[in-house]
């Protein structure tokens, strides 16, 4: 019953983003169908090197391969969320800032989510380091590539090893406002996140340093596909499927619908939503979650 009620919500949320987007009036699409936002950052016209990002973050499940920011240019981003389990209600928070070494090149440090109330705190001051290159563009008989990598400290509380993982983005223009996008990845797990109690209680902590642990899986991997469509000049609605495996050894594989959406404040300001719903039926998957995001390019 509870499934149903989510899958109703889920349509009545892309019936209202399709509304809207009928109802948005004439949109002057370019070569690369930005809106207004897009083609006005720094001067520079839609389909310029470097310039074609819209918003499409790893703030979604599945993101754009188009870098977030462009040479000398820095990117705060501020997130929340909120996830649902049959008998929890998990709430965290996470920041990150970005700064462009080339129009396609960014680096990122991240002090990733922590979880909030009910004694949460899961590696509390854990940080990621990233690097995210765009290797092409979108030249209409192929899709922009671009490959990133991201690595996991532990430097918060009861942490151990080093996570690392690779991802592999495209990005193709469809046309009519339209965009697709497929992304795959894989993460190589050499320890976990402490709760800042010597462990994570949800994991065996038997390990030492540089361990792995017993039931966290040592590699993951999973694939995604999405799309996006301009609603109006500032607007971009958003589709994600992904399909991945689960962290712990011996649970099934995870699979998640994502409805997002983006809402440009001005030509450097955004605010982003996002609604998961878990295809899966398992529990250790959570039922749902909801996330935001505001991010401030400068």
């Amino acid at each position: 019953m509870k499934k149903t009620h989510l899958f109703r919500t889920a349509l009545v949320l892309g019936l209202s983003i399709a509304i809207q987007s009928a109802n948005a009036g004439d949109v002057d699409y370019s070569l690369q169908l930005q809106p207004h936002w897009a083609a006005m950052q720094d001067g520079q016209g839609a389909g310029s090197d470097g310039n074609g990002y819209l918003e499409v973050s790893r703030f979604y499940n599945v993101r754009e391969a188009y870098s977030n920011v462009e040479a000398g240019e820095w990117e705060l981003e501020v997130e929340g969320a909120w996830e649902k389990f049959n008998d929890s209600d998990d709430f965290s928070t996470a920041v990150s800032i970005k700064y462009g070494y080339t129009d396609t090149l960014h680096i990122e440090l991240e002090l990733m989510s922590i979880e909030l109330f009910e004694g949460g705190g899961r590696g509390a001051g854990d940080l990621e380091l990233l690097l995210f290159n765009q290797f092409t563009g979108d030249t209409g008989d192929s899709p922009a590539f671009a490959a990133w990598i991201a690595a996991r400290f532990p430097t918060g509380d009861g942490s151990n090893g080093i996570d690392g993982e690779l991802h592999l983005n495209f990005t193709k223009d469809l046309g009519n406002g339209w965009r697709g996008h497929l992304e795959g990845f894989g993460k190589v797990n050499d320890g976990e996140r402490g709760d800042g109690g010597g462990g994570n209680d949800f994991f065996d902590d038997d390990s030492g340093f540089f361990g792995d642990d017993d039931d966290r899986r040592s590699f993951q991997w999973g694939v995604g596909v999405g799309f996006d469509y301009q609603c109006g000049e500032n607007g971009l609605g958003i589709i994600n499927y992904l399909n991945e495996s689960s962290e712990l050894e011996g649970n099934a594989r995870v699979q998640t619908l994502e409805l997002g959406y983006v809402h440009h404040l001005n030509a450097d300001e955004a605010l982003k939503f996002a609604f998961d719903i878990n295809l899966d039926g398992h529990d250790a998957s959570g039922d749902f979650a909801a996330k935001i995001q505001w991010a401030l390019e400068f």
